[in-house]
Parts: structure tokens; C-alpha cells; sequence
């Protein structure tokens, strides 16, 4: 994707990528293993950059740990999914660059 700004998803159980959203909203979305569907969007709030991203597995998932990468801030933890099977996680960085990676990485506990 020379010369723009753009999510990637570099391979169906691989992380979820992301590149600096500049002045625009960016989205990706996948499936992982065992049908597992993700979400990742990265946009410009309050002077930062919002990062939100979304796992949707079968309800009664349990816990995942999470990794999740953005300007040079890591955000580990485990959260559990709710009863849809639903797992959400959202912090603000500073603004991204162009070309600025984000990723995202989960495993089921």
C-alpha cells in the first residue's frame, strides 16, 4: 500500500497490523484460528490516538491474553469475554505518524 495509510493483516492467525491513521479513521477485521473474528481500528481523539480493538470467539470463550503495541507503548493483560463471547480493549496514545505500527495479539487462556 505505497503512499497511503492503511490497515494490514499479515496472515489469518498472525497479529493484526495497523499503520498510523494520520487525520482519518483506520479499520481492519479477520478471522484468526478456530473461527475467531477480530477487529482493530485506530483514530484521532483528544490530541491522541484512540486504539480499539475487538475479538469475538464462541460465548463462554474464557479469558485471553492480550498483547497490543502502538507508538512505542505496550498494553499486555487478560480480559475476559463477556457471555456473547465478546472481548474489548481501548487505550489512547499519543498521534501516530504515517507509516506507525500498531499490532495486536491475543491467545486463549
Amino acid at each position: 500500500m505505497a503512499g497511503s495509510v492503511g490497515l494490514i493483516l499479515l496472515a489469518a492467525s498472525g497479529p493484526a497490523m495497523a499503520t498510523g491513521a494520520g487525520a482519518d479513521s483506520q479499520e481492519s477485521a479477520g478471522q484468526c484460528s478456530a473461527g475467531t473474528g477480530w477487529r482493530l481500528e485506530v483514530e484521532p481523539e483528544h490530541g491522541g490516538t484512540k486504539i480499539d480493538w475487538r475479538l469475538r470467539s464462541d460465548p463462554g470463550s474464557g479469558s485471553w491474553a492480550y498483547s497490543i503495541s502502538a507508538a512505542g507503548d505496550v498494553r499486555q493483560g487478560v480480559a475476559t469475554a463477556d457471555e456473547d463471547g465478546r472481548v474489548e480493549v481501548e487505550y489512547l496514545v499519543r498521534s501516530l505518524a504515517a507509516g506507525e505500527v500498531v499490532q495486536a495479539t491475543a491467545e486463549s487462556q
